[in-house]
């Protein structure tokens, strides 16, 4: 976010912010549970949410043990032809399919044909993966659920289609398992939550080998079958086509988004019929009479599997579902982002209120305004089903505490994240960092906890509405500095503090522009240059990449030999290996990573 950026949203939040249309105003008292006051609220919150957003289309459904007690939509489904979105539209739901894959895997355990904790290679014998570590445990479907696997982030290379994709790219994910012989596991099992859509298109061969049929086949014939979701499916078909929603970028239309890792992130379906799946959970397995899953298995599932993990700190996951406590209420969710296609998904099991919303847009600031629907919903329905108030945490700035002079020392330094390199540094006894190529002020706002502060030219302190809610925390874990990022009171991304070592001369020879030898039109990575921070002594690769949103990012690496070099840090893409191949005198040498060949650039 640049400064002239910055600048236009403080004064459109200081000249226009007032201009808002008032919220409806609060009962005295509930009635004979109509909602009425929470469709209400929503309706005008929406809206508002929807501008701010730039969110062209949007649908809500709100869930009451086995009643839907609204469903509504907003906006277009399709703006050139003027058709709106209901609650029958049908979007992408991203990775909310995990929600799917990983039901499907629990009730495989269920019927025996899965234990969950035996080596995958029991039932995967072409998979294969190298590891550095001698000790490390063996990689299991359990901690392949749960993102605490330690196999790579993803596969980039083939991983998205806006166009014209393969025959046959909806078996393509089947390969992944032989794909990655040469490849390195970036963490022993149970290290860190490492988010993996490579992990669940694993998932997705375990299903197909251990069932007998195809994994979408699967799929349909006990979940979508039994739920009576006749419209979701992973493409459209005759049933759906009609109800598909358009996707929107900066208020145009774009491609439908196809991706190779169908079990991670492929479904398509609309807010009523996820809300079948959602009565199914709050019916303790059932719908409709029918048993989709054993009360036991539900429990495994949103039981929190990384109690053990420090490096997670206070981030909490079940089998399939992340987990969290909101005023002290249970709450299991799960979102999607295939752009331009979002969703978000959330239940209280043990209250039995869950709202789902889908949108086939939305800028920068979509996750958390979808975090914000969703939350508000629960909250809303909540208060109207039980006369009373769901305490939703705030960040609350009231009792900073200042740092000591160790502290300023301790956390000031480089961190490696899956932003790129960050890097904080002391300004007398004050802490700065630079995010989105703007440099804040760290406010204390508690123990070891900080909010971010903008100041116009470096004097007037402004709010920005985009990082209102978040916050940054340092703990000392196993020796290590952790950079913790948290949007109100869920972490939601972590760094860990790295230093400067020797770089071989082999690495330095390797400085420069890469061109991608195996690139087509779809793939996310565009560009691919090693450089050298003389300032920090470290090697970075700055990839430029389109993931929906064109982002750049700049890693720090560290070379482990000759010809191998690893991402620095731990998290997300974080600890996977760069690889030298054909490194014979008279041949040019090619770089692997991720399944791109790059060879070094004559210009």
């Amino acid at each position: 976010m640049g400064k002239l950026k910055i600048l236009v949203l403080a004064f459109i939040i200081l000249f226009f912010g007032c201009s808002k249309e008032e919220p409806p105003k609060k009962p005295v008292d509930y009635k004979n549970e109509s909602y009425q006051y929470t469709k209400n609220y929503l309706n005008w919150f929406i809206k508002n949410k929807m501008k701010e957003s730039d969110i062209v289309g949007l649908s809500l459904a709100i869930v009451d043990d086995q009643k839907v007690i609204w469903s509504e939509g907003f906006g277009y489904a399709n703006k050139h032809k003027s058709i709106l979105t209901n609650a029958k539209t049908v979007y992408n739901i991203g990775s909310i399919s995990k929600i799917f894959t990983a039901s499907a895997i629990m009730q495989l355990a269920e019927r025996g044909k899965i234990d969950i904790d035996k080596p995958i290679q029991t039932y995967l014998k072409n998979f294969s993966i190298k590891s550095r570590f001698s000790d490390s445990k063996p990689i299991v479907a359990r901690t392949i659920l749960t993102h605490h696997s330690g196999l790579p982030s993803d596969r980039l290379k083939d991983f998205l289609y806006t166009n014209n994709p393969p025959s046959n790219y909806e078996k393509m994910f089947m390969d992944i398992p032989s794909s990655l012989k040469e490849e390195y596991v970036a963490n022993p099992p149970n290290t860190v939550f490492s988010y993996s859509n490579l992990g669940y298109s694993t998932l997705g061969v375990l299903i197909a080998k251990t069932s007998g049929i195809d994994y979408e086949e699967y799929i349909k014939k006990n979940l979508f079958e039994p739920l009576n979701m006749g419209l979701s499916d992973f493409r459209k078909n005759e049933l759906n086509q009609a109800m598909f929603s358009e996707g929107y970028e900066s208020g145009k239309k774009v491609p439908f988004p196809i991706i190779r890792d169908i079990p991670a992130g492929s479904i398509n379906s609309n807010v009523l019929e996820l809300s079948n799946f959602v009565k199914m959970v709050f019916a303790n397995g059932t719908f409709e009479g029918k048993q989709v899953i054993h009360p036991a298995t539900l429990s495994e599932m949103t039981k929190v599997q990384n109690t053990e993990v420090p490096l997670d700190m206070d981030f909490k996951i079940g089998l399939g579902y992340w987990i969290h406590h909101i005023g002290g209420k249970l709450a299991i969710f799960h979102g999607g982002d295939l752009p331009p296609f979002h969703a978000f998904l959330m239940m209280l099991p043990e209250e039995k209120i869950g709202a789902v919303v889908l949108v086939n847009s939305g800028n920068n600031t979509i996750d958390g305004t979808l975090w914000e629907i969703v939350s508000k919903s629960i909250e809303l329905t909540f208060e109207e089903k039980f006369n009373n108030k769901l305490p939703i945490a705030k960040n609350d700035n009231s009792s900073p505490t200042p740092l000591t002079n160790d502290e300023l020392n301790n956390y000031a330094g480089n961190y490696a994240t899956m932003m790129g390199l960050i890097k904080v540094e002391r300004s007398g006894n004050k802490l700065k960092i630079n995010l989105f190529n703007t440099n804040f002020e760290l406010m204390p706002m508690g123990i070891d906890l900080f909010f971010l502060e903008y100041k116009i030219l470096g004097i007037i302190p402004i709010e920005i509405e985009a990082l209102k809610n978040l916050s940054l925390s340092f703990q000392k874990i196993r020796n290590e500095i952790v950079l913790g990022v948290r949007a109100g009171d869920i972490l939601i991304g972590m760094g860990t503090k790295i230093q400067s070592s020797t770089i071989p001369e082999s690495w330095k020879k390797r400085i420069g522009k890469y061109k991608v030898l195996n690139q087509t039109n779809s793939d996310p990575i565009r560009k691919f240059e090693i450089e050298y921070n003389k300032d920090e002594n470290l090697l970075l690769v700055k990839v430029s990449m389109k993931l929906g949103t064109e982002m750049e990012i700049s890693a720090p690496i560290k070379p482990v030999s000759t010809t191998e070099a690893i991402l620095m840090g731990k998290g997300r893409n974080l600890g996977e290996t760069i690889r030298v191949t054909n490194n014979h005198p008279e041949l040019k040498e090619l770089l692997e990573y991720s399944g791109y060949q790059f060879q070094k650039s004559d210009k």
